[in-house]
């Protein structure tokens, strides 16, 4: 049979040509070492059914240190002080701390089943006797058929197993040894494989226990059982015996109570007498208790209607406070929106005024913005550099995050396998219990069944001594009866007359209920009318409400009427501004006529006299540093209104109207300076 899955712990440095040993449709190679990880996962990439996996496997899960040698098979989770004796050369060439992975998560991991033949390689001889342990705990053993073990051919410490007592307890938990490789000096290779039947023998001895056991209990249980049903036996005669000398007992009761039975007749004939006068009084107070609780429910209702008024009136009250209340904030509101209208116009009234002093301030205007941006651009960068190490603190946050949530991760799949185990060894538990639980009941019902027999004979007496109690009690009764028919009728002469007061009373308290529902209801009427009262004012106020918003609109219309009128004014500096730029614009066309006459008038100097060269030369010089002065300013203009569109940006607070200003005062500017250019041309010629 081919092996299904081939599980080599402890890998080290293998190559593929080592793989050729152990054909099988599945390879997991596990190694505890990082770099040794990433050998392998290079040397087999192009190997489709070999699989990789990083961990360090103990009986326990924890953190262990691993540490790397200068020989690499001793490389590991355990570091015995035997270990320099054995090789004097060994040196530590470093450590790590890890995680460790018990065996049983391990093959729980892999899925393996015991229909597969499995092999289990496990190559670290440091670990032999814990990697031993840990076999023999888990559960998965039973899907391994064939195992390799790798054990140091010398002791490394006084009171380590020799090899002969590790194959000892490896035959207890199934495995005898097949092959032994001993070429290598210093370790050996063992090679066991699954004791036939082995599984099923260790079922079959702990179901025999289990038998055993529960045989042992159900033996007992039924000596328990022969021991109560004798017990019951001896019972049953005596209480036969004590039936028949209550049979005796009871016929002589019988007379008795016949005898008494006769008085008993005579005294019912008269007692019945008494009852129907007792009950034509009855009824008569029944119709008096009628009428007192009708009255007395029209009563309640008139409460109630009463309180529901009262209830309705507080509302009424509070809906016109709250009304009113509203009225004091709207007209709050109104006189907000009228100072807010009078300081929005006062606004605008200081704008207008401002806009003829802004053009004074705008050098100074300029200079603060180009310090605002400045400052801004410094803030901008300081802003960067904090982002950016926030950023890199995220990223730790985010690496810390990964890292606990696989740990998380870990721990959830740990718990999840610990709680499937769980669940099946109560599952287990249960059937067991289950099992006892129905022979307990069988034994129950032997011992229900004895008792049973008992109790029937235990009913039979009883129902004697009860026939006979109850012969003693109907005498006593019968006379008890008697004196009561002799008292029943002296009681119902009582009750007559006790009735009578009761109609009474009766009538007392219905004329005195007819009086409180005829207040409750008057009551009613006056707090309906006072509903009306307080509807009918909210009405009005409601009313005068209306009016009052209406007013308050009205008041608004005026103030954006106003407002509309500033505008308007505005409006009009702005068609003044637009004339100023016509101007502008004219000033520049006539600059341009200025320099077309210039360019001629300076063709006409250089065709009449070339003995100004030189003067032409100087001139021409001239016109270059003025030329250079022209572009700089139109360079500094161009930088200053690339400097106003950008505070522009940034601050989105100014408005339309400062825009304006300042694009018009840049062309002043501009026109200014190449006014001041045109005049000193003029003053050369």
């Amino acid at each position: 049979m081919q092996t299904t899955n081939i599980i080599y712990i402890g890998t080290g440095e293998l190559s593929p040509a080592d793989l050729t040993a152990y054909p099988a449709e599945h390879v997991h190679l596990i190694d505890a070492h990082e770099d040794v990880v990433a050998q392998l996962k290079a040397q087999f990439a192009q190997q489709e059914h070999v699989h990789i996996h990083q961990a360090a496997i103990a009986a326990e899960q924890g953190a262990r240190t691993y540490t790397s040698q200068n020989l690499p098979e001793l490389n590991g989770l355990e570091n015995p002080a035997g270990l320099k004796q054995l090789y004097p050369g060994l040196k530590q060439l470093d450590s790590q701390t890890l995680q460790t992975q018990t065996l049983d998560s391990l093959l729980a991991q892999l899925n393996l089943s015991a229909d597969q033949a499995n092999h289990l390689i496990i190559d670290l001889p440091l670990q032999a006797d814990e990697m031993i342990r840990a076999l023999s705990q888990t559960a998965h053993k039973t899907a391994i058929q064939t195992l390799t073990l790798v054990l140091s051919a010398h002791p490394l410490t006084d009171h380590e197993p020799t090899n002969t007592q590790r194959q000892d307890q490896l035959n207890q938990i199934g495995y005898q040894l097949s092959a032994q490789d001993d070429s290598n000096p210093d370790f050996i290779r063992l090679t066991l494989e699954k004791t036939p039947l082995f599984d099923a023998l260790n079922q079959a001895q702990t179901a025999n226990q289990t038998l055993t056991a529960e045989s042992q209990a159900l033996k007992h249980a039924k000596q328990y059982a022969d021991e109560c049903i004798a017990n019951q036996s001896k019972q049953t005669q005596a209480l036969k015996t004590q039936l028949a000398e209550k049979d005796q007992h009871l016929a002589a009761k019988d007379q008795t109570v016949a005898d008494l039975t006769a008085q008993l007749a005579n005294k019912d004939t008269a007692l019945t007498d008494a009852n129907n006068q007792l009950k034509a009084e009855a009824e008569q107070a029944a119709n008096l208790k009628q009428q007192r609780d009708q009255i007395t429910a029209e009563r309640d209702t008139a409460r109630k209607q009463t309180q529901e008024h009262t209830a309705k009136i507080e509302q009424l009250q509070k809906d016109l406070a709250d009304h009113q209340a509203w009225l004091t904030e709207s007209k709050q509101q109104t006189e907000t929106a009228q100072q807010n209208a009078e300081k929005q116009t006062q606004a605008l009234k200081t704008q207008l005024a401002e806009k003829d002093q802004h053009f004074a301030t705008k050098d100074q205007t300029v200079a603060d913005l180009t310090a605002q941006l400045a400052n801004k651009d410094q803030a901008l960068t300081d802003a960067n550099n904090k982002l950016k190490a926030e950023a890199e603190q995220a990223a730790n946050l985010k690496q810390q995050r990964d890292q606990i949530t696989a740990e998380r991760d870990t721990a959830r799949k740990q718990t999840q396998e610990h709680t499937a185990k769980i669940e099946q060894l109560q599952k287990d538990l249960a059937d067991h219990q289950a099992w006892l639980t129905e022979s307990k009941q069988q034994i129950e019902t032997a011992q229900q069944n004895a008792e049973k027999q008992t109790q029937a004979l235990q009913t039979q007496l009883a129902e004697k001594d009860q026939h006979l109690a109850a012969k003693d009690q109907s005498v006593a009764d019968l006379t008890a009866q008697l004196a009561n028919k002799d008292q029943a009728l002296t009681d119902a002469n009582n009750k007559l007359k006790a009735e009578s007061e009761q109609a009474a009373n009766l009538k007392q308290q219905r004329d005195q209920i007819t009086v409180e529902r005829d207040s409750a209801r008057k009551q009613t009427q006056e707090q309906t009318a006072k509903i009306e009262q307080l509807q009918k004012d909210l009405a009005d106020h409601q009313a005068w409400l209306t009016e009052s918003k209406q007013q308050t609109e009205t008041a608004q219309q005026n103030a954006e009427k106003q407002t509309q009128a500033l505008k308007t004014q505005l409006a009009e500096k702005d068609q003044q501004l637009a004339t100023k730029d016509q101007t502008v614009a004219d000033l520049t066309a006539q600059l341009a006529n200025k320099d077309t006459a210039l360019n001629e008038a300076q063709n006409k100097i250089k065709v009449k006299d070339e003995a100004q060269a030189g003067l032409q030369a100087q001139l021409a010089e001239k016109d270059q540093q003025l030329t250079e002065q022209i572009q700089q300013k139109n360079q500094k203009a161009d930088e200053l209104d690339a400097l106003l569109k950008k505070f522009e940006r940034q601050n989105q607070e100014l408005q339309d109207t400062k825009k304006r200003q300042q694009l018009l005062d840049a062309e002043l500017i501009r026109a200014e300076a190449q006014i001041e250019i045109i005049k000193q041309l003029l003053i050369k010629q």
